[in-house]
């Protein structure tokens, strides 16, 4: 089972980031099929890594979608935060706001 969680950090994780925004023209939209997947594989990890996991994707989510000007690209990264909530369980809801708070300094 260790050896599964090493690969998936080490193989899988990688790769689904790097898929996680398309690049259009000036912005970056955030794929929510992707953010849902990365969570899932998170999910299989030991809490310490999945808890360090879900901060950076949820940091991903918020510079790369939510502090966006195009309101569709902001549309989109809410809809695929709250799509990775769902999936995570919302006992984790505090890590969550407290990562939005820290990196959304206006209006949040």
């Amino acid at each position: 089972m260790d050896t599964i969680q090493k690969r998936l950090q080490k193989k899988v994780l990688p790769i689904l980031q790097r898929h996680l925004t398309q690049q259009k023209k000036d912005t970056a939209t955030i794929r929510s099929y992707v953010a849902v997947t990365i969570a899932k594989v998170i999910r299989k990890l030991p809490v310490d890594q999945f808890k360090l996991h879900l901060q950076k994707l949820i940091n991903l989510i918020v510079v790369k979608g939510l502090r966006e000007k195009d309101l569709f690209t902001r549309e989109k990264a809410r809809k695929s935060m709250m799509k990775v909530i769902d999936e995570v369980s919302p006992r984790f809801i505090t890590l969550i706001v407290q990562e939005m708070g820290n990196n959304l300094n206006r209006g949040f």
